[in-house]
């Protein structure tokens, strides 16, 4: 990861999440380029990994600064947007439904352009990267754009279709060319894989604040080379805790389950 460092530049605007993709083009900026970030959280109440996430976020920031370093300064408070504010409007929905129908796209995308909107008109940095589904139905609609180093990025090409550019036309790809085991290579180059280790991705923790090893984003994790990350998924207290909340005989079939096991 090389690039001239340029501290007068603008600030970049990245949504972060706690997790792998983000905190590295986080870190990246920060550490390697000596750039400005605005990060940006989106705060989803019915979202069981909420709490945990936005718990690393603020461990993160620590470790940025105290461990590595960053001048304070140079990384803007994290700006919370509450789901309830965002304006999903029909074009949103209606959009989102039709790619839906034709590969399967993750439910943020639903509002994350109203999220856009909201920020304002500063593109804002997605870290969608080289084994997303999203990347999979854009990847033949973007071009290389900016520079090189922290300036690289990819965006939606102007051919792309009127359903993907609302969607898609919003944002920025800077890590559209990695996978989670390039980021993890280039974060021990730049000194900072210690980070990285910090960082979060299950939606349903566990009551002990472990990943649950059976959500998508832990299957994603296992799939894409870092398993070691995720904790075994055999227990039937992990089954039962996935399945609380669901309809409620489901909860009473599965204790009968294990009963009998």
């Amino acid at each position: 990861m090389n690039g001239a460092s340029d501290p007068g530049r603008k600030e970049h605007h990245v949504l972060w999440t706690s997790g792998w993709d983000s905190t590295f083009r986080v870190a990246s900026l920060l550490t390697v380029y000596q750039r400005k970030v605005r990060p940006y959280y989106v705060v989803h109440p019915g979202r069981p990994s909420m709490e945990k996430e936005l718990q690393t976020l603020e461990v993160l920031r620590t470790l940025l600064i105290e461990r590595y370093g960053v001048d304070e300064s140079r990384l803007a408070p994290l700006r919370a947007l509450a789901i309830q504010t965002i304006d999903v409007s029909p074009e949103d929905e209606r959009c989102y439904q039709v790619i839906r129908d034709r590969a399967f796209l993750g439910d943020q995308w639903r509002w994350l352009p109203a999220v856009a909107r909201a920020v304002g008109p500063d593109a804002i940095e997605v870290s969608v990267h080289q084994d997303d589904n999203a990347t999979r139905i854009v990847k033949d609609l973007v071009v290389a754009s900016g520079g090189t180093g922290a300036d690289k990025y990819y965006e939606l090409a102007s051919f792309a279709g009127a359903e993907e550019r609302h969607l898609f036309g919003s944002f920025t790809f800077p890590l559209f060319e990695f996978t989670k085991l390039d980021m993890e290579r280039s974060a021990k180059e730049a000194g900072f894989i210690g980070l990285m280790e910090a960082t979060w991705f299950c939606h349903s923790p566990t009551a002990r604040g472990r990943p649950c090893g059976i959500c998508n984003p832990c299957e994603y994790t296992k799939q894409e080379g870092l398993g070691r990350r995720v904790p075994s998924s055999r227990s039937a207290g992990v089954v039962v805790r996935r399945l609380r909340g669901k309809a409620s005989w489901r909860y009473r079939q599965v204790r009968q389950l294990w009963r009998r096991i």
